[in-house]
């Protein structure tokens, strides 16, 4: 399962709530390296799964075919959680464009 924002609080819930359904996350984060690969190594120590992690900016074409390969690699692709990051921050109500794509980030 790909998690864009695995490594954040809440993504770092998700991607744990994966791993112990018998799933594989793979974790995608923009720029804190050493927290994803804190909680992928926790997650493959607790749950016996290897953890992909892939850092970039979602935004990016050749970030999100990362995912999708590291996702491929590590068996059957199960789905999207594409809203682990923090979109909440904005009112969806008032939301422009720019505002869900700098949400993203």
């Amino acid at each position: 399962m790909i998690l864009p924002g695995g490594s954040g609080g809440l993504g770092a819930a998700v991607a744990e709530a994966v791993a112990k359904a018998g799933a594989i996350p793979v974790i995608g984060c923009l720029g804190n390296l050493e927290r994803a690969e804190s909680i992928g190594g926790r997650l493959s120590e607790k749950y016996g799964v290897a953890v992909p992690l892939v850092v970039g900016d979602i935004l990016d074409a050749s970030v999100r075919q990362r995912l999708i390969d590291e996702a491929q690699r590590a068996g059957e692709l199960y789905g999207l959680v594409p809203l682990v990051g923090n979109p909440a921050r904005i009112p969806i109500e008032t939301a422009t464009e720019q505002d869900l794509i700098d949400s993203m980030r």
